[in-house]
């Protein structure tokens, strides 16, 4: 066939422009480039590789699909996102950190290591089990409830304050010191043993009754006096 205008061979049957040197095939039209072996459209600047059919970018070296918009890197196998830096493996959904080797769900925030089932936070340095909610410390073995504040044992059921030192129930909220087992009011400083509820003082040892008012010994039984 006949030359085209500038060209120094013949071109190929069906080119309507002259071939480039290093060009095997006759460029498409708005090519700038030789089309890459198996390539059906014009290489972007920069490719090394045909764009796959949908993809708006080249291809990065070693990725087997086309980016996503807004991505860096390549997708993972079976991802539907991009993936973060750093990670090897694709975020579940809703995820917005990378998951912790060995983790089957989204980290919390801030957690350096995968929360037990069934754990809403971060197990705390030390902790052997999940916080309880509104705690900020460990619970203790069989604590159903935080610790208080101060406190080195597990709060009983409905107390307020820590439990001193050999109490086995709850300081009353006015009491400083802890109950006697079976008395229903705070002992009276200096006294040994439970009020009686009717009387206003401590019992004196080996007294079974009250004292008397402005009495220094025990009331003999039946006397409404003090002993002269």
């Amino acid at each position: 066939s006949c030359l085209l205008p500038g060209c120094a061979s013949c071109p190929l049957p069906g080119c309507a422009s002259c071939l480039l040197p290093e060009c095997a095939s006759c460029l498409l039209p708005g090519c700038a480039s030789c089309l890459l072996p198996g390539c059906a459209s014009c290489p972007l600047p920069g490719c090394a590789s045909c764009l796959l059919p949908g993809c708006a970018s080249c291809l990065l070296p070693g990725c087997a699909s086309c980016l996503l918009p807004g991505c860096a890197s390549c997708l993972l196998p079976g991802c539907a996102s991009c993936p973060l830096p750093g990670c090897a493996s694709c975020l579940p959904p809703g995820c917005a950190s990378c998951l912790l080797p060995g983790c089957a769900s989204c980290p919390p925030p801030g957690c350096a290591s995968c929360p037990p089932p069934g754990c809403a936070s971060c197990l705390l340095p030390g902790c052997a089990s999940c916080l309880l909610p509104g705690c900020a410390s460990c619970p203790l073995p069989g604590c159903a409830s935080c610790l208080l504040p101060g406190c080195a044992s597990c709060p009983l059921p409905g107390c307020a304050s820590c439990l001193l030192p050999g109490c086995a129930s709850c300081l009353l909220p006015e009491c400083a010191s802890c109950l006697l087992p079976g008395c229903a009011s705070c002992l009276l400083p200096g006294c040994a043993s439970c009020l009686l509820p009717e009387c206003a003082s401590c019992l004196l040892p080996g007294c079974a009754s009250c004292l008397l008012p402005q009495c220094a010994s025990c009331p003999l039984p039946g006397c409404a006096s003090c002993p002269l």
